[in-house]
């Protein structure tokens, strides 16, 4: 195999072997090993619309994720999660996992066909009142359809 292709699966092994010491003084297994499936996908990009990383964001009301991979166009979003904190530890509101709805999906084509993926879009409501006196912060993570945990970065919101 030349090098690994984006969007493949991949059968591997693994194997451990014990040296004859471990095996003669340590009464160890002689071997382990272990097959699986696995896929190598291109980093997604996970951000919430309109927010900036540095600085504060004034609170929108309605938050917009978007999960996107052009380099792997079969790894999707799945399910969506948005948390609101203060401070990164209390948190004020969770949604849960959510499937997400592909009917708000995006098709992009870039360079002819040569580029194809998809823009996903999740929304949350933020349903409270935030204390001009805090710091909060938001964070929209994804899970894709093969299982990949991915999150945007922690933005800040000031009311």
């Amino acid at each position: 195999m030349d090098k690994l292709r984006i969007g493949e699966y991949y059968k591997i092994q693994l194997a451990y072997v014990a040296n004859q010491e471990d095996l003669q003084h340590q009464h160890i297994i002689g071997y382990f090993s272990s097959t699986s499936i696995i896929k190598y996908t291109g980093a997604p990009k996970v951000e919430i619309q309109g927010f900036d990383e540095i600085g504060a964001n004034t609170s929108p009301g309605v938050v917009v994720g978007e999960y996107s991979n052009p380099l792997d166009y079969s790894e999707k979003d799945y399910e969506y999660r948005f948390i609101l904190t203060i401070d990164k530890t209390t948190i004020i509101d969770d949604t849960g996992w959510r499937t997400h709805y592909s009917g708000t999906d995006v098709e992009i084509v870039e360079d002819g066909a040569a580029t194809r993926f998809l823009e996903q879009i999740d929304q949350y409501t933020v349903k409270y009142t935030l204390d001009p006196n805090n710091i909060y912060y938001i964070r929209y993570m994804v899970r894709t359809n093969n299982d990949l945990y991915v999150n945007s970065p922690w933005y800040e919101i000031v009311e």
